[in-house]
């Protein structure tokens, strides 16, 4: 006997939904928890902080620019000769894409090369274009080891052994083993051959992926000074930022601040554009900073404006670019051969 339908049980909602009220109830706890920071520092405390002068906004939002174009250009840098079989217009979107993802989803960054990757791969292959993105992740934990590692030195010269000052030790460590350990795993570990044996789909991608970085630079010279220009800018802008809110122009200041934003990046990658991570994790860096704990969450809030601001940016340039209408490499259709034994329409038909 069949149960009646009043009695069903309720379906269970699927990973992915679960995936997409998890994220949504994590974006909301963020902005929560901007609003009851902002509220305890006081909202004319933290709204005379971001009043800012113009050239101070000019100079933040020219180097979140400037963040985003040295990036792409250390991508476009990982495909060498290759690079010239993408047109610029598809770069171009291709990267407005990432840092859109990179801003608004958790886990942004991966995500994003993730997308860029698929956006690529019909212009030089889906294997290339998978393993330019993973060594772009690589290149970016290279110069991000360099900067929490000279922050952890800031924020112990500047406090001692604080509690910020663990987290900022803690924070360049647990970086710089994950960078140790992705060099490790593309050159000695051969994890392609490794995940060919577990899915044998993938064997032959597996091959491909463990003979492209033994037999390479993982470390390109160009690509990483590319990437190396990128956190320059976003140096100098925390350098803007701290001055913007009435701290000190200097180069430790700079460095501390993000030290800050890296600490704040590590802990909230969970949650959609970091929301409420960040105000957190500044608003008890006051004393690091050289300023007051509303001037610190501050700083916090303009950098979420300014990176609101790339986004929008980056989702208005796509619509102004043209693609190109010639396909890339697995867009073109091969010719088929005609059949020796087929018949051509002037051919008569011998009779039975």
């Amino acid at each position: 006997m069949k149960p009646s339908p009043d009695f069903a049980e309720p379906k269970s909602p699927s990973p992915k939904r679960r995936g997409k009220i998890a994220h949504i109830a994590a974006a909301l706890l963020g902005l929560s928890l901007i609003a009851y920071l902002v509220w305890q520092t006081g909202f004319e405390v933290v709204y005379q902080a971001i009043s800012s002068p113009a050239i101070y906004w000019k100079s933040i939002f020219a180097c979140e620019i400037g963040f985003w174009c040295f990036g792409l250009l250390s991508q476009r840098a990982l495909y060498g000769e290759k690079a010239k079989k993408i047109p610029w217009s598809v770069l171009l979107k291709a990267g407005c894409s990432t840092y859109v993802i990179m801003g608004l989803l958790p886990m942004g960054r991966v995500a994003g090369e993730a997308v860029r990757a698929v956006m690529l791969a019909p212009y030089v292959g889906k294997s290339l274009a998978t393993m330019v993105a993973v060594q772009a992740q690589i290149i970016v934990l290279s110069i991000t080891t360099l900067v929490t590692c000279l922050a952890a030195i800031v924020f112990v010269t500047k406090l001692g052994w604080q509690p910020m000052s663990w987290l900022g030790v803690l924070n360049a460590g647990l970086i710089a083993g994950v960078f140790v350990l992705a060099i490790l795993a593309a050159k000695r570990f051969h994890i392609g051959r490794k995940l060919g044996f577990l899915l044998p789909r993938v064997k032959v991608f597996g091959e491909e992926f463990d003979a492209y970085f033994i037999g390479t630079h993982v470390l390109p010279t160009k690509a990483v000074l590319y990437e190396g220009l990128s956190r320059l800018s976003q140096l100098i802008q925390n350098g803007f930022l701290v001055l913007s809110v009435g701290g000190m122009w200097g180069i430790s200041q700079a460095i501390a601040s993000e030290g800050v934003h890296l600490v704040g990046a590590t802990v909230g990658d969970l949650i959609p554009g970091q929301l409420g991570v960040h105000e957190l994790v500044y608003s008890q860096a006051g004393t690091l900073l050289g300023i007051g704990a509303e001037q610190a969450l501050s700083i916090a809030l303009l950098a979420h404006i300014s990176q609101m601001f790339g986004v929008a940016l980056a989702l208005v340039v796509p619509l102004l670019v043209v693609i190109p209408a010639k396909a890339g490499i697995q867009n073109r259709r091969p010719r088929l051969k005609q059949p020796k034994n087929k018949l051509h329409q002037d051919d008569e038909i011998p009779a039975r």
